[in-house]
């Protein structure tokens, strides 16, 4: 499973950290805020955190989860993105939890950059498994 992660995470690097995800209210996350989830992670044992063109990123090893957090800047900002690769049946999945304070039309627009992405890692990494079988 870690080496799911450790693509998920370069892909994230490499496509700017826009990906999938779906609006969750606080429990969606397991925090009750943006901010809450944000010191938790960065306070927290087994998590490594990282900027990535102005997107902080947190990969917590305990739950193999990949955490994107919006820059300032963003429209959709604050905004959390929790996802983890899972494997079930032999079919790779990228479960998505979201946490967005903004205005609908830029969180939308964020959860839908997210759902590409993952999409389009989704596919790599099916391919990756195929050369690897």
């Amino acid at each position: 499973m870690n080496k799911y992660l450790f693509v998920l995470i370069s892909f994230a690097i490499s496509y700017g950290a826009y990906g999938e995800s779906s609006a969750e209210n606080s429990s969606g996350i397991g925090y009750k805020s943006v901010s809450e989830a944000y010191g938790a992670l960065r306070n927290k044992e087994g998590v490594e955190g990282s900027v990535q063109q102005g997107w902080v990123i947190f990969k917590d090893s305990t739950d193999s989860s990949l955490w994107s957090f919006t820059p300032k800047e963003h429209p959709a900002h604050p905004a959390a993105i929790k996802r983890t690769v899972l494997e079930k049946n032999g079919e790779l999945y990228i479960a998505m939890k979201a946490m967005c304070g903004a205005e609908k039309l830029a969180c939308d627009e964020l959860i839908q950059n997210f759902r590409e992405m993952n999409e389009q890692m989704k596919n790599d990494m099916d391919k990756k498994r195929e050369v690897s079988s």
